[in-house]
């Protein structure tokens, strides 16, 4: 028989994936399927301060925005993003100082890019992209 434990990571996140514990010789069990497939997504955008899907996410749907040429639907996704991360300050910013700092750095570009008064596409594009790859997406 097996028992399935959590395997913590570096970032002390909490994670889905699992150690196949023997509890005795000889014997075994099958394990258990994958929670999700989010799951798996979700450790893939691990980083020094932790899970950042939920604003990756944001930026991603921000992008196919963006590439569709909705420019005021941005402007309401966008606004999701800087709210979503300045509530989230307080928490990811002392796990990591500098990572924090250069995320937000790049989450400001995204700001001013979408916000100007004539937002360039091609910009809006490259800012978001810097941005979504500052977090670990891949």
């Amino acid at each position: 028989m097996l028992f399935f434990l959590p395997v913590p990571h570096a970032a002390e996140t909490t994670d889905t994936s699992a150690v196949a514990v023997p509890q005795s010789a000889g014997t075994t069990e099958t394990p258990a399927p994958a929670a999700s497939q989010s799951a798996v997504l979700t450790v893939t955008s691990l980083s020094a301060l932790g899970d950042l899907s939920a604003f990756i996410t944001i930026e991603q749907d921000t992008l196919a925005l963006v590439n569709k040429g909705d420019l005021s639907g941005v402007k309401t996704r966008v606004n999701d993003l800087e709210t979503a991360w300045d509530q989230a300050q307080d928490i990811l910013q002392p796990k990591d100082t500098a990572k924090w700092t250069q995320i937000d750095g790049t989450i400001d570009q995204v700001l001013s890019a979408l916000r100007a008064p004539k937002p360039d596409r091609a910009a809006c594009k490259s800012t978001l992209e810097a941005s979504i790859a500052a977090m670990g997406a891949k």
